[in-house]
């Protein structure tokens, strides 16, 4: 190891916010070396400063695919704020064999952690985390629970399926998500999941569904939606009347230059 980038493993502990950030960054720019690696998972476990943070995880990022194990090992760390910054690394990677370590993380204690690690696998975007994230909709907190939509739209047709297989599920509230998701997704092999809950019991979830046909905007979401026009409920007949309404009209033709 040269001297200078001995000087550079010092600076990252220095006190000035603005030389461990200068020190981050020139050691991700002299590229991978095992010592400034360690150094650099070492600052990025102890490092308060949100500035400096992102610097280190650029930094690590240019070490590529040697830093992705100790990161990983990161996730393990007892302080939840070291493993939603190794999630949030992992994310910047998009690399899949983090997936299974993500997993994991996503039954931490901490709700910022979980959301880290779900927008992380979003990132790398691997089929693999899809039932793992089916199996935290409905979550009580929002902001997971509105990251986990996200997250699983961006997944398009790969999620439909493992999402059509949750419109049985005992709690409303992930069965209304279901129907959320899939509108979102609009793909047309999601028409049986959401014409099937157009049957449920709770009208927040045939709610979710009648908006999700809507935007299938095919002939046979429009037919699956016409009885909804006599639901018990003000609002699912209100959506219903609505989206058929819609989707009756026809679309006027822009001609160019007018």
């Amino acid at each position: 190891m040269t001297d200078t980038r001995t000087t550079l493993l010092q600076a990252l502990r220095h006190p000035d916010t603005h030389e461990r950030s200068r020190a981050a960054l020139a050691l991700g720019k002299q590229g991978y070396d095992a010592d400034a690696l360690a150094g650099l998972i070492d600052a990025l476990a102890d490092e308060p400063e949100l500035m400096v943070r992102e610097d280190l995880t650029w930094a690590l990022a240019r070490m590529g695919a040697e830093s992705l194990q100790p990161l990983v090992d990161l996730l393990g760390d007892s302080r939840p704020e070291v493993r939603h910054q190794a999630a949030h690394v992992l994310g910047k990677l998009g690399d899949r064999r983090a997936v299974a370590g993500l997993v994991r993380v996503l039954e931490d204690e901490s709700a910022q952690v979980v959301m880290k690690a779900v927008f992380a696998l979003g990132q790398i975007k691997d089929a693999e985390a899809i039932p793992a994230l089916v199996g935290l909709l409905g979550h009580e907190q929002m902001e997971i629970h509105d990251t986990i939509t996200n997250v699983l739209h961006e997944f398009d047709a790969q999620a439909v399926q493992p999402l059509a297989q949750m419109v049985g599920h005992e709690r409303w509230e992930v069965r209304e998500q279901v129907a959320e998701v899939l509108g979102l997704i609009a793909d047309p092999d999601a028409l049986p999941a959401l014409t099937e809950l157009l049957a449920d019991v709770e009208w927040q979830v045939r709610f979710a569904a009648v908006m999700g046909l809507g935007s299938l905007g095919s002939g046979q979401a429009r037919a699956a939606l016409e009885p909804m026009q006599q639901d018990a409920h003000e609002r699912v007949r209100a959506a219903a009347n609505k989206l058929i309404t819609r989707l009756n009209t026809p679309r006027r033709r822009v001609l160019p230059g007018g």
